[in-house]
Protein backbone atom coordinates (compact mmCIF):
# COMPACT_ATOMS: atom_id res chain seq x y z
CA UNK A 1 0.00 0.00 0.00
CA UNK A 2 1.30 3.44 -0.87
CA UNK A 3 2.02 5.88 1.95
CA UNK A 4 -0.63 8.27 3.23
CA UNK A 5 -3.58 6.14 2.13
CA UNK A 6 -5.98 4.98 4.80
CA UNK A 7 -8.08 2.04 3.69
CA UNK A 8 -11.13 0.97 5.64
CA UNK A 9 -12.21 -2.38 4.23
CA UNK A 10 -15.31 -4.07 5.54
CA UNK A 11 -15.49 -7.78 4.76
CA UNK A 12 -18.89 -9.45 4.95
CA UNK A 13 -19.37 -13.21 4.76
CA UNK A 14 -22.81 -13.97 3.32
CA UNK A 15 -21.78 -17.55 2.57
CA UNK A 16 -20.02 -19.73 5.15
CA UNK A 17 -18.26 -21.77 2.43
CA UNK A 18 -15.76 -18.91 2.05
CA UNK A 19 -14.34 -19.57 5.52
CA UNK A 20 -11.28 -21.78 5.69
CA UNK A 21 -10.18 -21.58 2.03
CA UNK A 22 -7.54 -18.90 2.56
CA UNK A 23 -9.55 -15.89 1.45
CA UNK A 24 -8.87 -13.62 4.39
CA UNK A 25 -8.49 -9.94 5.27
CA UNK A 26 -4.80 -9.90 4.29
CA UNK A 27 -5.43 -11.32 0.79
CA UNK A 28 -8.37 -8.96 0.22
CA UNK A 29 -6.56 -5.83 1.40
CA UNK A 30 -3.48 -6.73 -0.61
CA UNK A 31 -5.57 -7.03 -3.80
CA UNK A 32 -7.43 -3.78 -3.10
CA UNK A 33 -4.18 -1.90 -2.45
CA UNK A 34 -2.65 -3.25 -5.68
CA UNK A 35 -5.67 -2.06 -7.67
CA UNK A 36 -5.47 1.38 -6.08
CA UNK A 37 -1.71 1.59 -6.61
CA UNK A 38 -2.00 0.70 -10.31
CA UNK A 39 -4.84 3.12 -10.82
CA UNK A 40 -2.36 5.92 -10.20
CA UNK A 41 -4.36 8.10 -7.88
CA UNK A 42 -6.05 8.32 -4.50
CA UNK A 43 -2.70 8.13 -2.72
CA UNK A 44 -3.51 10.69 -0.04
CA UNK A 45 -7.14 9.75 0.40
CA UNK A 46 -8.99 8.00 3.18
CA UNK A 47 -10.97 5.35 1.33
CA UNK A 48 -13.57 2.83 2.39
CA UNK A 49 -15.20 -0.07 0.61
CA UNK A 50 -16.90 -3.35 1.36
CA UNK A 51 -16.10 -6.78 0.01
CA UNK A 52 -19.02 -9.18 0.21
CA UNK A 53 -18.21 -12.88 -0.03
CA UNK A 54 -21.52 -14.35 -1.11
CA UNK A 55 -22.98 -17.33 -2.92
CA UNK A 56 -24.34 -17.59 -6.45
CA UNK A 57 -27.94 -17.06 -5.32
CA UNK A 58 -27.09 -13.76 -3.61
CA UNK A 59 -25.16 -12.57 -6.66
CA UNK A 60 -27.85 -13.73 -9.08
CA UNK A 61 -30.50 -11.84 -7.07
CA UNK A 62 -28.41 -8.65 -7.18
CA UNK A 63 -27.53 -9.15 -10.85
CA UNK A 64 -31.22 -9.53 -11.71
CA UNK A 65 -32.37 -6.63 -9.53
CA UNK A 66 -29.74 -4.08 -10.51
CA UNK A 67 -28.54 -5.21 -13.96
CA UNK A 68 -31.60 -7.09 -15.32
CA UNK A 69 -29.51 -10.23 -15.81
CA UNK A 70 -31.08 -13.28 -14.20
CA UNK A 71 -27.92 -15.31 -13.69
CA UNK A 72 -24.98 -15.40 -11.32
CA UNK A 73 -21.64 -13.88 -12.27
CA UNK A 74 -18.25 -14.06 -10.61
CA UNK A 75 -18.06 -10.44 -9.40
CA UNK A 76 -20.34 -7.42 -9.14
CA UNK A 77 -19.24 -3.91 -8.25
CA UNK A 78 -21.57 -1.19 -7.02
CA UNK A 79 -20.03 2.28 -6.95
CA UNK A 80 -21.19 4.66 -4.22
CA UNK A 81 -19.20 7.68 -5.36
CA UNK A 82 -19.47 9.94 -8.36
CA UNK A 83 -16.55 10.23 -10.73
CA UNK A 84 -15.65 13.04 -13.07
CA UNK A 85 -14.94 12.37 -16.76
CA UNK A 86 -11.28 11.70 -15.98
CA UNK A 87 -12.25 9.30 -13.19
CA UNK A 88 -11.33 11.64 -10.36
CA UNK A 89 -13.44 11.49 -7.23
CA UNK A 90 -16.37 13.81 -6.77
CA UNK A 91 -17.30 13.55 -3.13
CA UNK A 92 -18.18 15.65 -0.16
CA UNK A 93 -15.42 16.63 2.27
CA UNK A 94 -16.50 13.91 4.70
CA UNK A 95 -13.99 11.19 5.48
CA UNK A 96 -13.52 8.47 4.43
CA UNK A 97 -14.56 8.41 0.80
CA UNK A 98 -16.93 5.47 0.30
CA UNK A 99 -15.97 3.77 -2.98
CA UNK A 100 -18.67 1.10 -2.96
CA UNK A 101 -19.12 -2.67 -2.73
CA UNK A 102 -17.46 -5.59 -4.48
CA UNK A 103 -19.50 -8.81 -4.32
CA UNK A 104 -18.00 -12.18 -5.22
CA UNK A 105 -19.92 -15.43 -5.85
CA UNK A 106 -18.50 -18.54 -4.20
CA UNK A 107 -19.76 -21.33 -6.48
CA UNK A 108 -18.87 -19.44 -9.66
CA UNK A 109 -15.37 -18.67 -8.37
CA UNK A 110 -14.76 -22.30 -7.39
CA UNK A 111 -16.05 -23.57 -10.75
CA UNK A 112 -13.99 -21.06 -12.77
CA UNK A 113 -10.87 -21.83 -10.73
CA UNK A 114 -11.24 -25.55 -11.42
CA UNK A 115 -12.03 -25.06 -15.13
CA UNK A 116 -9.00 -22.79 -15.60
CA UNK A 117 -6.67 -24.65 -13.21
CA UNK A 118 -6.12 -21.40 -11.29
CA UNK A 119 -5.69 -21.40 -7.51
CA UNK A 120 -8.81 -20.02 -5.80
CA UNK A 121 -6.89 -17.33 -3.89
CA UNK A 122 -5.30 -16.11 -7.14
CA UNK A 123 -8.66 -15.98 -8.91
CA UNK A 124 -10.27 -14.14 -5.98
CA UNK A 125 -7.40 -11.63 -5.98
CA UNK A 126 -8.02 -11.00 -9.68
CA UNK A 127 -11.76 -10.56 -9.15
CA UNK A 128 -11.25 -8.14 -6.26
CA UNK A 129 -8.86 -6.09 -8.40
CA UNK A 130 -11.37 -6.20 -11.28
CA UNK A 131 -14.19 -5.07 -8.97
CA UNK A 132 -12.18 -2.26 -7.40
CA UNK A 133 -11.20 -0.98 -10.85
CA UNK A 134 -14.91 -0.86 -11.73
CA UNK A 135 -15.48 1.22 -8.58
CA UNK A 136 -12.75 3.56 -9.81
CA UNK A 137 -14.42 4.02 -13.20
CA UNK A 138 -12.77 1.39 -15.38
CA UNK A 139 -14.98 -0.57 -17.74
CA UNK A 140 -14.84 -3.06 -20.58
CA UNK A 141 -17.65 -1.91 -22.85
CA UNK A 142 -15.38 -1.46 -25.87
CA UNK A 143 -12.01 -2.78 -27.04
CA UNK A 144 -10.03 0.30 -26.03
CA UNK A 145 -11.42 0.35 -22.48
CA UNK A 146 -11.06 -3.42 -22.18
CA UNK A 147 -7.35 -3.24 -23.05
CA UNK A 148 -6.78 -0.44 -20.53
CA UNK A 149 -8.63 -2.28 -17.78
CA UNK A 150 -6.93 -5.60 -18.49
CA UNK A 151 -3.47 -4.00 -18.49
CA UNK A 152 -4.23 -2.33 -15.16
CA UNK A 153 -5.36 -5.71 -13.78
CA UNK A 154 -2.17 -7.35 -15.09
CA UNK A 155 -0.04 -4.65 -13.44
CA UNK A 156 -1.91 -4.96 -10.13
CA UNK A 157 -1.67 -8.75 -10.14
CA UNK A 158 2.07 -8.50 -10.82
CA UNK A 159 2.43 -6.29 -7.71
CA UNK A 160 1.07 -9.12 -5.57
CA UNK A 161 2.94 -11.90 -7.35
CA UNK A 162 0.13 -13.31 -9.48
CA UNK A 163 0.58 -14.21 -13.16
CA UNK A 164 -1.19 -12.58 -16.08
CA UNK A 165 -4.64 -14.20 -16.38
CA UNK A 166 -5.00 -12.97 -19.98
CA UNK A 167 -1.75 -14.38 -21.31
CA UNK A 168 -3.52 -16.65 -23.77
CA UNK A 169 -6.25 -14.14 -24.61
CA UNK A 170 -4.48 -10.87 -25.44
CA UNK A 171 -1.09 -9.86 -26.74
CA UNK A 172 0.11 -7.63 -23.89
CA UNK A 173 3.07 -6.43 -25.93
CA UNK A 174 0.65 -4.66 -28.27
CA UNK A 175 -1.37 -2.86 -25.60
CA UNK A 176 -0.97 0.86 -25.94
CA UNK A 177 -1.56 3.46 -23.27
CA UNK A 178 -4.61 5.56 -24.05
CA UNK A 179 -5.27 8.96 -22.57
Amino acid sequence: MKKNRVLDCSIKFFCSSWRGIGVDRHLIQKAISAALDCNGSYINEKLALAVVLADDKFVQDHNKRFRSRDKPTNVLAFRQIRLSRNRSLISPKSEPIELGDVIIAYETVIRESKESSIPVKQHVSHLIIHGVLHLLGHDHQNEKDTKIMQQTEIDALELIGCPNPYLNEIDVTRIEAYE
